[in-house]
């Protein structure tokens, strides 16, 4: 399956995937990037009005050195002040006014 990763902080991410009912929070899931692989716990699921997609907040379990630096480095830019393009707000859609 593809994913999205919408928000990264140093313990874990926000990621937008197809909708699984059975994914629920206190999963743990294998995730993939660029050949490097990793397993993520899911701590929360806000499915999404009227589509087939679900937003995922996972905690990282335990990553491969290279998906830890990759995912590491959306961190380090936005601690020294610069952002992504596109750079998505650490807030869920839902909860923004």
């Amino acid at each position: 399956e593809t994913a999205v990763v919408l928000d990264v902080s140093v313990g874990g991410a926000c990621v937008l995937a197809p909708l699984r009912p059975r994914l629920v929070p206190g999963n743990t899931v294998t995730i993939g990037l660029a050949g490097s692989a990793g397993l993520v716990r899911v701590r929360w699921v806000r499915a999404r009005n009227e589509t087939d997609s679900a937003m995922y907040g996972v905690s990282f379990v335990d990553l491969d050195p290279e998906l830890e630096a990759r995912l590491s480095d959306p961190v380090t830019e936005r601690r020294s002040g610069r952002d992504w393009d596109g750079w998505a707000p650490a807030l869920p859609p839902w909860s923004r006014s």
